[in-house]
């Protein structure tokens, strides 16, 4: 499995978050295009709207703005009704559908090309495991209401249904559903 958030920049996250809502712009978009794809997507998709404030928050964190970084999470939660720490580590690509009700713990690492439904709360069993963290593969898909919660690993390609308790590790490209989780293997 990999898991690969590397250090890419902000413009170069800016166009897979932009790909991921189905608008097509190449890798060498001038910053005027890029511009007008993003502004039309801040007024017509909360969910790619919600992507980029946390892009925003956390880039403010990296370069040391705390304050401000704390500020605008605070913002970002009454706005969009959910939680998603600035200090996740979330890949580009991320297609928020419907952004209520998500919780993204500070500790959780996700990788590229992921989607995320309403309700899905990725982070510790409890405030005694703050150093626990759930890995997320690349390009997992996690329905709404799902759960995924302690130190485990979701492989590469993984479905996570709709509802789903997940407490142990999926193996790439395998699906896991209901509560007690079942997985299949693709």
């Amino acid at each position: 499995m990999t898991v690969t958030v590397s250090e890419r920049t902000f413009k170069n996250t800016l166009i897979e978050d932009v790909r991921a809502y189905g608008i097509k712009v190449a890798n060498d978009t001038p910053l005027r295009t890029l511009a007008k794809h993003v502004l039309h997507l801040l007024v017509f998709s909360p969910g790619f709207s919600c992507v980029f404030w946390y892009r925003i928050n956390r880039m403010l964190s990296q370069r040391g703005w705390e304050r401000s970084a704390k500020f605008l999470h605070a913002r970002r939660f009454y706005k969009f009704a959910n939680d998603i720490s600035y200090r996740a580590e979330i890949g580009p690509g991320l297609k928020v559908c419907h952004p209520s009700d998500i919780v993204i713990g500070a500790n959780a690492k996700i990788g590229s090309y992921c989607k995320i439904f309403s309700g899905v709360t990725v982070g510790t069993k409890g405030e005694h495991e703050s150093d626990i963290k759930p890995t997320i593969g690349n390009r997992v898909y996690m329905g709404v209401g799902s759960k995924i919660l302690g130190g485990i690993t979701i492989g590469d390609g993984a479905i996570i249904g709709a509802l789903t308790f997940c407490d142990k590790s999926v193996p790439e490209n395998a699906v896991a559903y209901g509560n007690p989780m079942v997985i299949k293997e693709k």
